[in-house]
């Protein structure tokens, strides 16, 4: 980190083999963390594809469970793109909102693509509120 700008230029990420977890509770002992990587170590993936798919491994702490992201195609470019930028005010992604007036329909699909058009997120998308209810509060007097 620059102490003048606060801008990060480097950054590692440190790992621990949780298959082990077990063991580490039942002997007390404690995670053997190792430097996974260096960013700075890695850079050059704008350029290399071998290195933009090690940092895609890496994106996902080497879990492998994330979905791919190939060569050739807009994934990398943007990936990339959105790693220069540094900062969310300069993100290369676009950002885009849905308004719509409190009266019209309500179509949890179309929500569900306004809120993520790129469908990247579709694991984590919210279920739908309850309904308010006076018990869960208290506030039902008794009579």
């Amino acid at each position: 980190v620059d102490t003048q700008s606060w801008n990060v230029f480097d950054s590692e990420t440190y790992v621990a083999d949780l298959s082990q977890a077990a063991t580490w509770d039942a002997t007390g002992a404690t995670p053997n963390w190792h430097l996974e990587y260096s960013a700075r170590q890695a850079y050059g993936a704008h350029k290399n594809n071998d290195a933009f798919q090690q940092f895609w491994t890496y994106r996902s702490k080497s879990a492998n469970r994330g979905p791919a992201c190939p060569a050739g195609g807009a994934c990398p470019k943007e990936i990339v793109c959105n790693l220069r930028a540094g900062k969310s005010s300069d993100a290369c992604t676009a950002i885009h909102f849905s308004v719509k007036r409190s009266d019209e329909e309500d179509d949890p699909q179309a929500k569900a693509d306004a809120a993520d058009p790129t469908g990247r997120h579709s694991l984590y998308k919210r279920s739908e509120p309850q309904p308010w209810n006076k018990k869960l509060c208290g506030l039902t007097a008794n009579l």
